[in-house]
């Protein structure tokens, strides 16, 4: 997933620089859908 995250962080430095915000919106909304995904299954390895 580590891998994904850079994925993420560079789409967003080039979304930024092109100043296309409808986009960067939805990869920052993926990238928070995916993060929450994340915490809920360390929350289930907690339990």
């Amino acid at each position: 997933m580590i891998a994904y995250t850079l994925f993420v962080n560079n789409m967003e430095k080039e979304l930024k620089r092109d100043l296309c915000t409808e986009e960067l919106e939805f990869v920052l909304w993926l990238y928070e859908r995916y993060q929450d995904e994340e915490q809920q299954h360390l929350d289930i390895i907690v339990i």
